[in-house]
């Protein structure tokens, strides 16, 4: 699928192992270790950073693995030009308990009336900083949307970061598991609205 912005046509496709050098790039630029790899990381808080400051390669090798297997792990927007210029991070909700542990989302309600095997979550979003604003972090949503519902998932959920409520707005670093207001316009709708971290949900079935 692919979505029209000012700069042209942006492709948004299945993440897979032909997109893999491209990825690594963008997420590079980013200047983090991280390769989208934290909530798959089994070790506390200081054994994280230390992997990615000493041996960030460790990060990247977990990542290329996941694009090469057969479970769906993200979307990627491409540029007309097939330069990687956007990703969007999805995990089943099973596979990463690290998320849901977290002391703000630890046993909600609300995660206990969906199978957690039939949900994936959106687990990073990242846009190219130069083509921020052109409608790629959208045509991203809905494709991931559309490749959920391929994959069989009975729903997509999101755990955006919410402005407190003295600020206009958050940094473009407080941003990486999606903006709320995008998942809104998209069909998700909050199913646990604690300030600064509601969790919303999209039904696919």
């Amino acid at each position: 699928m692919s979505s029209s912005s000012p700069g042209g046509a942006y492709r948004c496709e299945r993440a897979s192992s032909a997109h893999a050098d491209g990825l690594l790039s963008l997420l590079e630029s980013t200047g983090s270790g991280c390769f989208c790899n934290y909530w798959y990381f089994q070790g506390d808080k200081n054994a994280w950073l230390e992997q990615c400051f000493l041996r960030p390669e460790e990060n990247r090798v977990a990542l290329v693995a996941r694009l090469a297997a057969p479970a769906l792990c993200g979307v990627v927007a491409l540029a007309p030009d097939g330069a990687v210029v956007g990703w969007l991070g999805l995990s089943s909700a099973a596979a990463i308990p690290k998320l849901y542990e977290q002391r703000v989302y630890k046993s909600l309600p609300c995660f206990q009336d969906v199978a957690r095997e039939s949900v994936l979550a959106v687990a990073c979003f990242l846009v190219a900083e130069a083509e921020r604003g052109r409608g790629v972090a959208r045509a991203l949503l809905e494709s991931a949307i559309v490749e959920a519902r391929k994959a069989g998932a009975m729903a997509l959920e999101a755990f955006p970061r919410r402005a407190p409520e003295d600020a206009q707005k958050l940094r473009p670093d407080e941003v990486w598991l999606g903006p709320e207001a995008l998942l809104e316009k998209c069909g998700f709708r909050a199913v646990s609205d604690f300030r600064p971290y509601p969790v919303l949900r999209l039904h696919l079935r």
